[in-house]
């Protein structure tokens, strides 16, 4: 039986990262707790929110890279075959095409954060040949959180469901119409899934859908199942004057999982009128 180590195991992606592998037949266990002897994998998307980084820049700056040193520390003494280091397209400086070899841009203490984080395992790689590490670069996840106290409920498609169910309404504050390439969390689970159990010699790849989908799109999206559900109307309230070009986020997979918006936003809506009502 696979087992995996989680550092993150309490977060928004880390918690449903626990209920998959554990669906999927892997011992699952919090790197914080008592972990066995030996491991396979080691999964770290533990951090600090973007908000949080923001706050407390210095604080934040090398936590990434300091938690990753800790972590391969613990990789090398448990035999871990693959490491992989969550990361985020944040970290890429704009451009029309973001494949893993395009130039990174620290545009903000977030990415700053990360850069730092990807440096430590970029070195490490180097040094321990025994080791798979995979750095990736995640573009926008769709997923219900797990708890109301959570940082996720910022996040764009959480927070515009749950302004539906709080406000009978949607509200983009901003003046572009922006494109962003989103996931579903489950999307991403399967693509963590797929290379775990097929080899290949990539450190850094892109998760991602290589579409690039309109933030009014999505809202429209979501009206259209808050209706579903609820039996309830609500408006979008935008501002919109222009749409921004697309960006392409290239896969660094050729393996294409199911992207079910519906079920997220449905989960997301349900959870949302459950604990905001």
């Amino acid at each position: 039986m696979t087992k995996i180590i989680i550092a993150g195991i309490k977060g928004y992606l880390g918690n449903r990262s626990k209920i998959f592998f554990k669906k999927k037949g892997f011992e699952v266990y919090d790197y914080k707790k008592k972990i066995p002897q030996n491991a396979d994998v080691i999964l770290n998307m533990s951090g600090p929110s973007q908000s949080f980084c923001e706050k407390y820049p210095k604080k934040t700056k090398f936590f990434r890279a300091k938690l990753n040193k800790q972590l391969i520390r613990l990789a090398k003494k448990k035999k871990v075959r693959i490491f992989f280091y969550i990361s985020t397209m944040h970290v890429y400086k704009d451009s029309k095409f973001l494949s893993p070899n395009s130039k990174t841009f620290p545009k903000n203490q977030y990415s700053i954060s990360h850069i730092n984080g990807e440096k430590e395992i970029i070195r490490s790689s180097r040094q321990n040949k025994n080791i798979q590490f995979k750095i990736l670069r995640l573009t926008n996840c769709i997923g219900a959180p797990h708890k109301k106290k959570c940082n996720s409920w910022k996040l764009l498609i959480n927070d515009l469901c749950k302004q539906a169910i709080t406000k009978n309404q949607i509200k983009i504050y901003s003046k572009t119409n922006t494109s962003r390439d989103f996931i579903t969390i489950d999307y991403f689970l399967n693509s963590l899934l797929f290379i775990i159990n097929n080899k290949n010699n990539h450190l850094i790849m892109n998760i991602s859908s290589e579409k690039s989908i309109p933030i009014l799109t999505i809202a429209k999206k979501i009206k259209k199942r808050f209706f579903y559900i609820f039996n309830k109307k609500i408006k979008i309230l935008h501002r919109t004057i222009y749409s921004e070009k697309k960006r392409i986020v290239i896969s660094s997979l050729k393996k294409k999982f199911t992207n079910n918006f519906t079920r997220e936003i449905d989960s997301t809506l349900i959870y949302a009128n459950k604990i905001f009502k």
